[in-house]
């Protein structure tokens, strides 16, 4: 199984474990590499987002308190996530992530911001 091509992984993993997918309470995926985590991308209902504030407190503390709710979640998962599953992603400050943030004019760092919202 292979999740780079067309989310075969994620989707077979889905298929063989469909019967229990009511019993996953979420999923998490860290694949974008080994940067210093900024926070958490999140594919659930609102709905969780009081559960989840002690954890970005936490969070804030190592400097990763950063979450957004989004509609893409990473490919390993997005079968989960569609199926109702909360899905959680790393947001992380890669190498190529960073460069890009080091090149960027400041007054775009504002649209950075509102994507990336403070819980």
């Amino acid at each position: 199984m292979s999740e780079e091509f067309g989310g075969i992984g994620g989707n077979a993993y889905a298929k063989d474990h469909q019967a229990e997918i009511a019993n996953h309470f979420a999923a998490i995926e860290s694949d974008h590499g080994a940067g210093h985590p900024l926070g958490l991308s999140i594919k659930a209902r609102q709905t969780v987002r009081p559960m989840l504030e002690p954890v970005s407190l936490v969070l804030q503390d190592s400097g990763a308190g950063l979450t957004r709710f989004t509609e893409e979640i990473e490919t390993d998962i997005s079968p989960l996530a569609d199926a109702g599953v909360p899905c959680f992603g790393l947001g992380k400050m890669g190498a190529r992530i960073s460069t890009t943030i080091i090149r960027l004019p400041i007054r775009w760092i504002g649209s950075f911001q509102k994507n990336w919202q403070r819980t």
